[in-house]
């Protein structure tokens, strides 16, 4: 009976410690599923975050040509005429899908998609890309008009199928269980995390074991996000595709990976807390753990043949894996060195510290008053180690994820002038990198004395977002000088439109050649037109019905962008209207509110009204005719030299909410672009900025020069709005 009882006695622990292994192998297991599923519930079916994440494969170029050569395809089949153009079709399509205006369509139509398959048990996932076929045929207007007039309306259906590459993951099958499996995994897990902390006869044995399950779930979660990438990628036939997919894959599970690492870090203070009792105690050696699974190995050695030829087949089939995703592999391998180095400080700390045993059931040893209170200073000294470690780890993890998770949606995330942060700032809390009389651009025929280098499309591509510009009648004479057309100023229609008006200073010399030119050109009996132009149409004329589509077109592939029209107006309102009109971007005007407070940027593109339009010698009504000098005060803007800048107070009201810094040189001689460059460095932009700041107790809003292009003046905008600004196109 004796030996029985001892028999039994002896088998509880050794079943114990089975129990509670495999309670830890368990909860590893619901860990991992857990963590996953989780993450799935809130980026993959969340239709918003899957489709932010999702965009990000448009920055491949492989990407954009598959899916141009698909939009082709689609274009042909509603329009056969198209397809002999096909190849020119392709190159367009791919120039447009690199638009910021490709991407908000492309998320809004994988919004749809995913809402469609998701909540509406759908099982096709077709993104409908109709929209893009207005980016596409404004881009065509410049390069081919009778194409573009050939390019169906966005009515009809343009659908990019790729149902099969979503099924073949599983997808559609998993979601619905997913749902709940987070929490319920999750419980479970924690349940048997203390059923293997209990259980076990020793319990610093049996927080080690916790550890090992809380770290061995964070690196198979962390397997997963190496893994995963390769595996969707190579579902995808063309190399350059598949390798830009698992490239978006990765950043698509950017957050889970850094969350997993964290998860490792938090087992490895769980395992040093559990191993580091005593000072006689070693640490977990790897060596010692790989001798002693080499020995239990060759202690179970099959001796059957067959067993050992399946044994061995095995050991082939985990070496190919290795070697096959040796991508994931080589990371994990990396990540278990750093653990173990970790665990390995942490190890030697609590040693040092020391920390009392956590006995099973007897309570504590019966210890001396002066030992009892040296392991109590000791342990208090450990817990208080262990407690700085664990909260340095939840913060890691909290802000490392989130981190991740910000980085991971941001390619669908909406930028408003190129910026997050400025979606949430009013009017009058941004600044706006302007060009001074921006029409008169070197590289634009017939222009004489130019002011910048580009015309206003080039202006707006490279981040200029207030044009500065003068609107007069002209009256185009049919007389061709230098490949543009001499456009003679109708001073009698100005004279008549804006009596009280008067003309910023142009040099002598450029007056004197309008002049002439005027005198010796004949003007037939034609209609007047609108024209931007700097005091004399002859010097340079741009119809103002060509700059705004410019301005249009900028928009249609920029969406997100806020620009200001300044203009120095010459001309009635009803004429500034009809050419607004006939370019169609009349509804695109902001209608200000005096009784409201001023927009912000996302205010703006969200309602479609992201054109500001303001008037220098004129205002409301209508409401989009906004009084320039009376929303604005500006500084003075006939300088001499650079050494006469100066802050002082020059048109518009003491209250008027918004500033504007003219900092641009004018003298006799035609505008330098070496002038310019020197005028537009950052020390003396910065310098004037923060003198102007200091004297008018204000940010400037805007912050015009001639050759915008020269100098920095994006880096003195974007540090004044303390952004970093996104490429437009």
């Amino acid at each position: 009976m004796a030996e029985g009882g001892a028999g039994a006695a002896e088998a509880s622990p050794r079943l114990r410690r089975w129990i509670s292994t495999a309670a830890a192998v368990l909860a590893a297991l619901a860990l991992v599923g857990s963590m996953v599923s989780s993450w799935m519930a809130v980026s993959v079916f969340d239709a918003d975050r899957f489709a932010d994440r999702t965009v990000s494969v448009l920055r491949s170029a492989e990407v954009r040509h598959a899916l141009a050569e698909a939009l082709a395809d689609q274009i042909a089949q509603i329009e056969p005429e198209v397809y002999e153009y096909r190849t020119v079709l392709v190159t367009v399509i791919e120039d447009v899908a690199a638009t910021q205006g490709f991407q908000e369509i492309f998320r809004d139509a994988l919004v749809d998609a995913h809402r469609a398959v998701f909540t509406q048990d759908g099982k096709r996932f077709a993104v409908d890309l109709s929209d893009s076929l207005v980016l596409v045929s404004s881009t065509l207007q410049t390069l081919d008009p009778s194409l573009a007039a050939k390019i169906p309306s966005g009515s009809q259906a343009v659908l990019v199928d790729i149902t099969k590459h979503i099924e073949s993951t599983g997808i559609f099958g998993v979601a619905p269980a997913l749902e709940d499996a987070a929490s319920r995994l999750g419980l479970f897990a924690l349940v048997l995390l203390g059923v293997a902390f209990v259980v076990e006869p020793d319990r610093h044995r049996g927080l080690v074991k916790v550890g090992f399950a809380i770290a061995a779930a964070g690196l198979g979660v962390l397997g997963v996000t190496f893994l995963l990438p390769v595996e969707v990628g190579d579902r995808f036939g063309d190399p350059g595709v598949a390798t830009a997919v698992t490239d978006a894959v990765g950043r698509f599970l950017g957050d889970l990976r850094a969350g997993s690492l964290w998860v490792v870090g938090f087992g490895v203070v769980v395992v040093a807390l559990g191993s580091a009792v005593a000072p006689d105690r070693d640490p977990v050696n790897p060596v010692t753990v790989a001798g002693a699974l080499r020995a239990r190995i060759a202690g179970h050695a099959p001796r059957r043949p067959v067993t050992r030829a399946l044994e061995g087949a095995g050991l082939v089939a985990l070496g190919m894996v290795v070697v096959v995703a040796r991508d994931a592999v080589v990371p994990l391998l990396v990540t278990i060195v750093g653990a173990y180095l970790v665990y390995l400080g942490l190890y030697r700390v609590l040693q040092v510290t020391g920390l009392p045993a956590l006995a099973p059931r007897h309570g504590l040893r019966a210890e001396p008053p002066a030992e009892h209170r040296r392991l109590l200073v000791r342990g208090a000294a450990s817990l208080g180690v262990v407690v700085v470690v664990l909260a340095l780890t939840v913060v890691g993890f909290s802000v490392s994820s989130a981190r991740a998770r910000e980085e991971a949606n941001e390619p669908g995330r909406r930028r408003c002038n190129g910026s997050h942060e400025l979606c949430d700032r009013r009017l009058d809390d941004v600044v706006f990198a302007g060009a001074h009389n921006a029409m008169a651009a070197a590289d634009q025929p017939g222009w004489l004395f130019s002011e910048q280098l580009h015309g206003i499309d080039s202006q707006l591509r490279f981040g200029v977002r207030a044009l500065l510009v003068k609107t007069h009648y002209g009256i185009p004479t049919g007389v061709d000088v230098d490949g543009a057309e001499v456009v003679v100023t109708d001073t009698a229609a100005e004279a008549e439109a804006r009596p009280d008006a008067s003309e910023e200073e142009i040099g002598s010399d450029a007056e004197a050649r309008a002049k002439q030119i005027a005198a010796s050109t004949p003007v037939p009996d034609v209609p007047k037109e609108v024209y931007l132009c700097h005091n004399y149409c002859e010097l340079g004329a741009t119809r103002f019905a060509d700059a705004l589509t410019d301005v249009k077109r900028f928009l249609e592939r920029n969406p997100n962008e806020v620009v200001i029209v300044f203009a120095g107006d010459y001309v009635t309102t009803d004429d500034t209207r009809a050419v607004f009109e006939e370019v169609g971007l009349l509804d695109r005007l902001w209608e200000h509110d005096p009784k409201a407070p001023l927009p912000t940027l996302g205010e703006l593109i969200e309602s479609k009204r992201n054109i500001l339009y303001f008037a220098e010698h004129s205002g409301a009504p209508p409401g989009w005719n906004n009084r320039g000098y009376g929303m604005w005060q500006d500084t003075p803007f006939t300088f001499a030299s650079s050494k006469d800048f100066d802050c002082d107070r020059n048109r518009g009201p003491e209250d008027a909410p918004l500033f504007q810094i003219n900092h641009w040189v004018t003298t006799s001689s035609p505008p330098s672009v070496e002038q310019g460059r020197r005028d537009n460095t950052h020390e003396m932009l910065m310098k004037r900025v923060r003198a102007c700041e200091r004297e008018r107790g204000m940010l400037p809003n805007l912050l015009g020069v001639n050759f915008a292009e020269q100098g920095d003046l994006l880096g003195v905008v974007d540090e004044l709005n303390g952004v970093t600004r996104s490429p437009s196109s």
